[in-house]
C-alpha cells in the first residue's frame, strides 16, 4: 500500500517487468491530482526465447534481476514505496516461480503477476481514461479494450521477431497472416476513437512526427492512417536492420518495430480503424493511479485487494 509522506501526498515507485523491458515511474497522488516522473526504460528482452523453450532464460533472468535490485534500492533511497508486476513473459514462463523467488530475496519485491485481461484493464484506464478503444502491444501479448470488450492475445513484437528475425516485411506480412487471422478473433467493435500505447506503437507515433529523440509530449499531435502505416513500415524495412540500429530512437527497437507495426495494421483492419492516435500514459500509470487510490487491481489479477476507493482527476 502506498503511505502518505504528508497529509495531502501519496507517493509509489511503479515497476513494469514486460518481455521486451523493465520500465520505472515515480507517482505521487495530491489534491490537485496525480503527478508522474518520466519513465525509464531499461531493454531486457526477458522473454527472448520464450516462444521455443517455454522457460525464462538464465542470462535474461539475471539481466532482469539486476535491473530490479538497482530500482528497487533507488525507490527506497527516495522515499517511495516500491510496487512491481509482471506480464506476458512471466505470466507464460513455466519456471516463472523461480523468478518471482529470486526477485523477491533479491530485490525485496513481491511482484504482482497480471492476467492478460487485468493488464488490458489497467492500460485502457491509464491511456484512456476507459473511453474510445485501444490496443497495447507489447513483447509478448497484444491487448484490445473497449468498455464492452477486453482480451489479450498472445502475439507481441518480441514472440514475432522469434518466429520471422531475418525475414523481410512483406514476407514477414506473409508469415503472419495464418497466425494473425488464428489469433485475432473479434467480435464487431467500433472503429471511433482508437488509442494505441506500448513501445513498438510510441515510436512509430515519434517516427510518424519526424522527431529524434523521444519525447511524450509530442505523441498527442501524432495520429496513423493504415495507409500511413503501411508506408512508414515499408521505409523502415527499407532501411535494413544495420539502418535501423543506427538509428537513435529504433537502436533497441530495430528487430521488434516491424512485427510490433504488422499488429498495429492488422488490427487496424480487422477492426476498420480509420485513424489511430497515440498515448505515452498505458498500463503503468493505471497500476499506479489504481494503488495510489487504494482500490483493488481489476478482477483476473494475481494481487492483494485495496478496499478504499476515491476519486481524482489528472492534473
Amino acid at each position: 500500500m502506498a503511505q502518505r509522506t504528508d497529509p495531502n501526498t501519496e507517493r509509489l515507485a511503479a515497476i513494469d517487468i514486460g518481455s521486451n523491458s523493465i520500465r520505472y515511474m515515480e507517482a505521487e497522488l495530491r489534491a490537485s491530482g496525480f503527478g508522474f516522473s518520466r519513465k525509464e526504460v531499461f531493454t531486457t528482452r526477458l522473454a527472448l526465447g520464450l516462444s521455443e523453450s517455454g522457460m525464462l532464460s538464465p542470462d535474461r533472468m539475471a539481466d532482469a534481476l539486476d535491473v530490479l535490485k538497482a530500482l528497487s534500492r533507488r525507490a527506497a533511497d527516495r522515499g517511495f514505496p516500491c510496487r512491481a508486476y509482471a506480464t506476458s513473459a512471466v505470466r507464460d514462463a513455466g519456471n516463472r516461480a523461480d523468478f518471482l523467488r529470486r526477485a523477491q530475496a533479491d530485490a525485496g519485491l513481491a511482484i504482482d503477476v497480471l492476467s492478460g485481461e487485468t493488464e488490458a484493464a489497467l492500460a485502457f484506464f491509464g491511456a484512456a481514461q476507459s473511453r474510445g478503444g485501444l490496443i497495447d502491444v507489447g513483447g509478448g501479448s497484444t491487448q484490445v479494450v473497449t468498455s464492452a470488450f477486453s482480451r489479450s492475445f498472445p502475439i507481441g513484437c518480441v514472440r514475432i521477431r522469434d518466429w520471422c528475425g531475418g525475414l523481410s516485411l512483406v514476407e514477414m506480412e506473409e508469415a503472419l497472416l495464418p497466425r494473425f487471422l488464428e489469433t485475432y478473433v473479434l467480435p464487431p467493435l467500433p472503429g471511433g476513437l482508437w488509442t494505441a500505447v506500448g513501445g513498438t506503437a510510441t515510436t512509430l507515433a515519434a517516427l510518424s512526427l519526424g522527431l529524434s529523440e523521444y519525447d511524450p509530449s509530442a505523441l498527442s499531435r501524432a495520429a496513423l492512417t493504415g495507409d500511413a502505416l503501411r508506408t512508414l513500415l515499408s521505409a523502415l524495412d527499407a532501411m535494413g536492420d544495420a539502418g535501423r540500429r543506427r538509428a537513435p530512437l529504433l537502436a533497441k527497437r530495430h528487430d521488434v518495430i516491424l512485427g510490433g507495426g504488422l499488429v498495429l495494421l492488422h488490427l487496424m483492419g480487422s477492426i476498420g480503424i480509420e485513424e489511430l492516435r497515440f498515448s505515452d500514459a498505458d498500463g503503468l500509470e493505471g497500476y499506479a493511479m489504481t494503488l495510489l487510490e487504494g482500490r483493488s487491481l481489476p478482477a483476473g489479477g494475481e494481487a492483494a485487494p485495496f478496499q478504499k476507493s476515491s476519486q481524482a482527476v489528472l492534473p
